[in-house]
């Protein structure tokens, strides 16, 4: 799996923000969906 830009963004999160965007991706959700959730 090629490292994006997103991933680094990742990166700079808290390890329980990581996981629990990787399981919202593995869910289903857009990338989009989780960047507005994450604004809230």
């Amino acid at each position: 799996m090629m490292m994006t830009q997103y991933d680094t963004e990742i990166e700079k999160l808290d390890t329980g923000w990581i996981s629990l965007i990787k399981e919202a991706l593995e869910l289903g959700l857009s990338e989009t969906e989780i960047r507005e959730f994450l604004q809230k």
